[in-house]
């Protein structure tokens, strides 16, 4: 909104309130002005010699005529100053929070053009979420008659639409939420592959969903169906006290949703919906917990499809999925444990090796977060030694690795997807190539 940018409607509500108060337009009796300054008696006086001022191109003296109009409580005036103060002029920079203050002060008094003014600035407002508290003062405007706020109104019905009919989904959600987390105990559907629950990306391509049941029956039927169509699936049983934990895990399986089914009838609901992740975003990088939701979703995916029972798989969408993996891994920072040596002096770290028994090679593990590397440790009979350090791919494709060992196996326990060192070296080379 510009300066001069007012609707017809409120410069004729102006007009309207000046000829009502000085009669016909005339201007009040001034008195003689000295020492440089204009000796005025009443709000609406001051008020005119600003929109004289205005005229005239001398920005300065109308704003301050209007601040003194403005502060006997003339409302036409705060709006005056309301529009200064937004747009800016050539002796006042634009200041968002000082036009906020002015307009809110005509809108309380009634002012309908104050209250779309205010409302518009808070519609808009980017760095604030004060939406909804816009409206509200749009809706006022509207209804005290201001043409602007009802034209507004309507070219953002289908939003405010939009936003009602979200808000009662979110209501609907919640009631969903707290009504099945008050079971005593729910089932999701679970791959044996991977031994997590098995993970599929929604309709929409965006969001990363699980199953939940709140029946066994069907859950088993779920699982029945993935498993006729070559998937293997099974069930698994969480009791209401691990409830918490499991969402915690699903977060860094970077899934963002779950379709619960309830009495035959399928709802999706978002992990924030049940319960909020922690931000860890101020912490420096390096004190931020390690995880890696992109690559572990992309790794439940790979592994999934993998071991699906097909006649003709699709080759084009198995290269798909893997080169998402292979870039997940390049971005990965990895869990490393570790022993401290036996030999006194020495600052050597003594990494665990695991050995495949299928093809007699040996692999360090290494994990994508910290839910991982304790499955990893309370069945580790020398667990409870074990140190981490954090490593990245390129940290990996360096390493001086222990004489026959081939390499490193992401979550050995789960997914347990391994990683050749010569393999590593060639991806990161050509990455920094």
């Amino acid at each position: 909104m510009g300066l001069f940018g007012r609707s017809k409607s409120d410069k004729d509500r102006e007009d309207r309130e000046i000829e009502k108060e000085t009669g016909a337009g005339q201007v009040p009796e001034q008195k003689e002005e000295k020492e440089g300054g204009a000796q005025l008696d009443d709000a609406q006086a001051y008020y005119f010699l600003g929109t004289e001022s205005l005229d005239r191109g001398d920005d300065a003296a109308a704003q301050s005529y209007f601040t003194q109009a403005a502060g006997l409580g003339y409302a036409p005036a705060q709006f005056q100053l309301g529009l200064i103060y937004e747009n800016g002029t050539q002796t006042q920079i634009p200041d968002r929070e000082e036009a906020a203050r002015w307009y809110k002060m005509a809108a309380e008094s009634g002012d309908a053009a104050s209250q779309f003014n205010l409302g518009y600035l808070y519609y808009n407002d980017q760095e604030t979420d004060r939406k909804e508290e816009g409206l509200g003062w749009i809706k006022k405007a509207a209804e005290g008659g201001d043409e602007a706020a009802q034209e507004f109104l309507e070219s953002v019905k289908h939003v405010i639409e939009q936003k009602v009919q979200e808000a009662q989904e979110r209501a609907k959600r919640k009631i969903l939420v707290q009504r099945v987390l008050d079971r005593d105990e729910l089932f999701f559907t679970l791959s044996p592959t991977t031994q997590h629950p098995y993970v599929e990306t929604a309709e929409n391509g965006e969001d990363k969903r699980v199953y939940l049941f709140v029946s066994e029956e069907a859950a088993h039927d779920k699982a029945k169906a993935l498993d006729q169509s070559g998937m293997p699936a099974t069930t698994v049983r969480y009791y209401k006290k691990n409830y918490l934990d499991i969402i915690g895990e699903l977060y860094t399986l970077g899934v963002n949703s779950i379709r619960i089914n309830e009495d035959g009838s399928d709802y999706d609901v978002y992990l924030y919906d049940i319960a909020k992740r922690r931000d860890f975003s101020e912490l420096p990088e390096d004190k931020r917990p390690v995880s890696n939701p992109a690559l572990q979703y992309s790794m439940l995916i790979y592994m999934q499809e993998f071991r699906r029972k097909v006649d003709k798989p699709d080759d084009e969408y198995r290269q798909k999925i893997d080169r998402q993996m292979v870039r997940n891994m390049i971005e990965g920072r990895y869990l490393m444990p570790f022993r401290d040596s036996e030999e006194k002096d020495s600052s050597q770290k003594q990494f665990v090796v695991l050995n495949n028994s299928r093809n007699k090679l040996n692999f360090i593990p290494i994990f994508t977060d910290n839910i991982e590397f304790q499955r990893f440790r309370m069945q580790f009979k020398e667990g409870k030694e074990l140190k981490l350090m954090a490593a990245g791919f390129s940290n990996l494709a360096d390493m001086k690795l222990p004489e026959k060992v081939e390499g490193f196996v992401i979550n050995p326990f789960t997914t347990a997807v391994p990683l050749p060192q010569a393999y590593i070296k060639k991806v990161d080379g050509q990455r920094k190539a």
